[in-house]
């Protein structure tokens, strides 16, 4: 077994894995810039869905602290009005989700974020959608809440920043976002809306951070994200949402966004859309989009299926990160560490690696309290863990 030290400035505690490794070739291609969001009035992108009234419009949201409102863009992020809502309140929203039912397109908003664990219960808005036109000038106008289903949690107060919706049963999906292993919660149809609504918990999943998800329109595909990575996930026919969520998915590619907090399919099933809020730095949000690949499948790649990124353990005392990566061919790779920005902290020089386990032992020095990732590269595979850490 062979130990690598590589001398760095890093300081790490508290490591938790994000990620199961997966063997599968990717279904999306890299992403492509579809344009700055054009009112800055959109300054903290936190939810992302797709009309499924309207051709080449999409939906946006403002994290906590806006107005009580959505903002339509097209798909060259051109924002085409501001619709605020009748008897709603943005305490802390953090995703939506849109689905066409009974001949009527839908729009939630999710009330779910609660940083601080302080609010027993949640709220989820349902609107009619507008008819918009990808084309229109920027409007502002006002749209009636038709339903305010509200939930507590039956296992205590949570953080939450994914709402889904599966248009073949019209069941909600919530999943929290700051524990190791991330809980999945179903609102089972009809949602009450005279009294709180029955909320289970359906699966425990081994992920944390997670920002954001979309089930594709006719059920068969999901994707949830957190600030590094993209899990894509296939549904078999008969298999429920929390089936499918415990299977190994794909890691789809994602590149870094400044707290990226927004994804959603595309109603063709062409690609996905992803954004993000502004960063401190004021980086305008942008709205990219990640193609799908023509032909693509779940197909094993040699290279993906040989090489990993196994674990990840912090030694307090000697202030070290040991990596252990274990390949079954000899091949090349770099490791990179970047915060939440995008930013590259570190990157180790791209070194051959024999086959077998390996341990690359990264000394820890003075880096700030947060949350980072780790980035594996080869050729034709990234894979990615995340950090947290306090001083």
């Amino acid at each position: 077994m062979l130990v690598c030290r590589i001398h760095a400035v890093l300081s790490f505690a508290m490591v938790s894995v994000l990620i199961m490794q997966t063997a599968q070739a990717q279904d999306f291609g890299g992403r492509t810039d579809r344009g700055v969001i054009s009112d800055a009035a959109v300054d903290e992108s936190s939810g992302l869905c797709v009309s499924h009234r309207n051709s080449r419009v999409l939906w946006t949201h403002n994290d906590s602290g806006d107005k009580a409102r959505i903002f339509a863009m097209n798909d060259s992020a051109r924002v085409l009005g501001i619709y605020y809502l009748r008897g709603a309140a943005n305490r802390d929203w953090e995703d939506m989700c849109s689905a066409r039912i009974h001949d009527t397109a839908w729009i939630y908003v999710g009330e779910i974020g609660d940083n601080n664990a302080a609010y027993e219960t949640k709220t989820i808005y349902c609107v009619a959608e507008p008819s918009v036109s990808a084309s229109q000038g920027e409007v502002s106008d006002t749209l009636s809440v038709a339903r305010s289903i509200s939930f507590a949690y039956p296992d205590g107060k949570r953080d939450a920043e994914c709402l889904m919706i599966d248009a073949q049963t019209e069941d909600l999906y919530v999943i929290s976002k700051r524990e190791d292993s991330v809980h999945v919660y179903r609102l089972p149809y009809p949602q009450r809306t005279d009294s709180l609504c029955a909320i289970e918990l359906v699966a425990i999943l081994p992920y944390t951070f997670i920002t954001a998800g979309d089930i594709s329109p006719d059920g068969s595909e999901i994707l949830i994200k957190n600030y590094t990575t993209v899990y894509h996930f296939h549904r078999e026919a008969g298999e429920s949402i929390a089936q499918c969520l415990l299977r190994t998915p794909i890691q789809e590619p994602y590149e870094m966004e400044p707290q990226g907090e927004a994804i959603a399919f595309d109603p063709d099933g062409s690609g996905y859309y992803t954004t993000s809020e502004n960063s401190a730095a004021k980086i305008p949000a942008h709205l990219y989009f990640y193609p799908r690949l023509n032909g693509s499948s779940a197909q094993t790649t040699k290279e993906e299926a040989t090489l990993s990124l196994d674990s990840l353990r912090v030694d307090q005392e000697a202030r070290v990160l040991d990596v252990y990566v274990h390949a079954k061919l000899a091949t090349e790779l770099t490791l990179q560490i970047v915060d939440m920005n995008g930013r590259s902290m570190l990157s180790t020089p791209h070194m051959a690696y024999n086959d077998g386990g390996q341990h690359i032992q990264l000394p820890l020095r003075s880096l700030r309290s947060g949350s980072y990732a780790l980035r594996l590269l080869a050729r034709n595979v990234m894979q990615t863990k995340l950090f947290q850490f306090s001083r």
